[in-house]
C-alpha cells in the first residue's frame, strides 16, 4: 500500500516522499536543504499489526558539512528517530549500502552478518 522514494527536483531540493498508493492525497516528506539522499529501505518490524509499522533507512549526504549520514525514519510517522554520523563521504550517484558496510570493516566497525 505504501512506496517509500526520493522526489529528484533539482540539485537543491530532494525530499523523501511516503506515499499511499490507495489514496493518492495521502502522503508524508521528510526535507533537508542541501542535504542529499540514497535510496529508501523499509525494513518491517517484525511484530507489525500495521503495513507501514516499521523504520526506513536512508543514506543522506550532508552538503553543507560534506559528510555522510544514515538516517532512520519513523515508517508510520515518517519522522526522524535518529542519524548516525558516518566516518566517510558516501557520494549519492548510486546505492551506496555496501559502501557503508565496507567503510566500518575497515575501521573495526561491526556489521550485520548476511545469511
Amino acid at each position: 500500500r505504501f512506496a517509500y522514494g526520493q522526489v529528484l527536483l533539482d540539485n537543491v531540493r530532494q525530499p523523501l516522499v511516503k506515499k499511499d498508493m490507495v489514496d493518492s492525497t495521502q502522503y508524508k516528506v521528510w526535507f533537508r536543504e542541501h542535504h542529499y539522499t540514497t535510496e529508501a529501505y523499509f525494513i518491517p518490524n517484525p511484530n507489525a499489526t500495521q503495513e507501514d509499522d516499521g523504520v526506513v533507512l536512508v543514506i543522506v549526504m550532508d552538503g553543507p558539512a560534506n559528510t555522510s549520514y544514515l538516517l532512520l525514519l519513523h515508517g508510520i510517522t515518517f519522522e526522524t528517530l535518529t542519524t548516525a554520523r558516518l566516518p566517510d563521504y558516501i557520494p549519492v550517484s548510486f546505492t551506496a549500502i555496501g559502501l557503508v558496510e565496507s567503510s566500518c570493516r575497515k575501521r573495526g566497525v561491526p556489521t550485520p552478518s548476511k545469511p
